[in-house]
């Protein structure tokens, strides 16, 4: 039996989803300089762990004001959640599972 590499996250009958942690970048040197829902430019709030960046208006659900600390992107967040988020406007997310 092949044993899962260390990167894969592992699923359970408890958990169908996997759950990964992720860590900090470094810096933010490299993140995009465009809003990656948008693809416009201007002032955008980078993620620390990844290198996408956001509007605040564009990010789902929007960001009422700037962050402390360490932040994580939805798209990061995500990966770390065992319940799906639903922005409750798509077709998607309107449906039921």
């Amino acid at each position: 039996k092949e044993k899962n590499p260390p990167s894969t996250p592992r699923r359970s009958a408890n958990n169908p989803r996997p759950v990964v942690k992720l860590q900090p970048k470094a810096d933010n040197s490299n993140n995009d300089d465009n809003c990656y829902i948008c693809i416009n430019g201007g002032d955008l709030l980078c993620c620390d762990f990844c290198d996408k960046s956001f509007h605040l208006e564009c990010h789902i659900p929007p960001i009422v004001q700037i962050p402390t600390g360490k932040w994580k992107c939805m798209e990061c967040s995500a990966v770390e959640r065992r319940k799906r988020s639903r922005c409750g406007e798509c077709k998607a997310c309107l449906s039921p599972d």
